[in-house]
């Protein structure tokens, strides 16, 4: 069965808050065969990456639709300029206020609580923003 998953690499991320992407780098990713795991490892050179969250998908799923669709709330980092990033067609730099303000407004459309703690905003965590990228990939 094939996996669209979102991973991430410490190293990776480190990286980007080097040269200035910023930390919050996450890869997108479809895998036909054998687990997500399997498929990130040694990607970039890097050995530390970590599924964070994977669904199952069609097998006709369009893996460039999905990136499309992502591409157009989030910002996709081209490879071409970064050498580092040589095999990763998918990585993307998630703004963690662009996945604050997508659950407030889908709790607000739920006419539930707003996810906040005595004023403040929760921190947004890799599995968070994991889903919110695999549920704009899905085109839901």
């Amino acid at each position: 069965m094939p996996h669209l998953y979102v991973a991430s690499s410490k190293s990776l991320q480190s990286w980007g808050a080097d040269v200035g992407l910023g930390k919050s780098l996450y890869l997108l990713g479809f895998c036909a065969e054998g687990t997500p795991d399997e498929a990130v490892v040694g990607l970039a050179g890097r050995d530390d990456w970590a599924v964070i969250k994977h669904h199952d998908v069609a097998a006709d799923m369009d893996i460039a639709a999905a990136i499309r669709r992502l591409s157009a709330k989030e910002k996709w980092v081209d490879p071409a300029y970064y050498p580092a990033l040589r095999g990763l067609d998918c990585l993307f730099k998630i703004d963690p206020i662009h996945v604050e303000n997508a659950l407030l407004l889908e709790a607000a459309m739920a006419n539930g609580p707003l996810p906040s703690s005595g004023g403040k905003t929760p921190k947004i965590k890799p599995a968070v923003i994991a889903a919110y990228m695999l549920k704009l990939a899905a085109g839901a």
